[in-house]
């Protein structure tokens, strides 16, 4: 048989435990800067446009925007 058919399982495993590996090593060094942004920016456009748009919206069934 040939052995390198029968390793090349073996390397792609190593080459997807290395890669996954560094990918969670640098998120966890980075962790703020991933998730903090999208945060902020969502809730900086929920309270800006939510009062923006909330005081020229009536109210739809009775309540309030």
């Amino acid at each position: 048989m040939n052995s390198s058919r029968l390793e090349y399982p073996r390397y792609l495993a190593i080459v997807l435990y290395t890669l996954l590996r560094r990918e969670i090593l640098r998120f966890m060094r980075i962790w703020i800067q991933t998730l903090l942004p999208p945060a902020v920016t969502t809730m900086l456009y929920c309270v800006i446009f939510g009062e923006l748009i909330g005081r020229r919206l009536m109210g739809m069934g009775g309540y309030s925007y």
